[in-house]
């Protein structure tokens, strides 16, 4: 896996191999020294760890423009993120592919919906948005910058 980090970026993630934060767990955290750690090949589901306004991008593919694949933006923003226990903020994302509360530990079967459809990170709104399609398992390169 590929990533693309701002420069002076503070952020943690724990990536799983199965959707429901299930599977093998990974972690990553990003200083402004480097990162340490990697996402699985396999990943499925994600909760992110930062200061509001950090940026994940999910780019599956590396031919060609990425907005024309599946993809997927989560902003750390205010009034859509969780307190840890430790105070920071951040966002759960159990399943890649489907839109759920910034909290959820699960995706609901009864309401499963995808995220906001988005031409590009300029059109998206919301804290999660995105051209809908498979990205589990698919993504190749993660960014990881600030909002705006």
């Amino acid at each position: 896996m590929d990533w693309q980090i701002a420069e002076n970026m503070r952020c943690d993630m724990a990536g799983y191999t199965k959707p429901g934060f299930a599977g093998t767990r990974h972690v990553v955290q990003i200083f402004p020294s480097g990162r340490q750690g990697d996402l699985p090949d396999e990943l499925s589901s994600l909760i992110l760890v930062g200061p509001i306004g950090t940026r994940l991008v999910l780019v599956t593919t590396r031919v060609g423009e990425y907005t024309n694949a599946a993809w997927r933006c989560i902003d750390l923003v205010k009034g859509a993120a969780f307190k840890t226990k430790d105070g920071r903020p951040g966002v759960r994302i159990p399943d890649l592919e489907l839109l759920d509360k910034p909290d959820a530990h699960r995706t609901d079967p009864d309401f499963e919906q995808s995220f906001d459809a988005a031409a590009d990170l300029a059109s998206g709104k919301g804290w999660t948005f995105g051209r809908p399609g498979p990205i589990k398992e698919r993504v190749v390169l993660i960014r990881v910058e600030r909002v705006g």
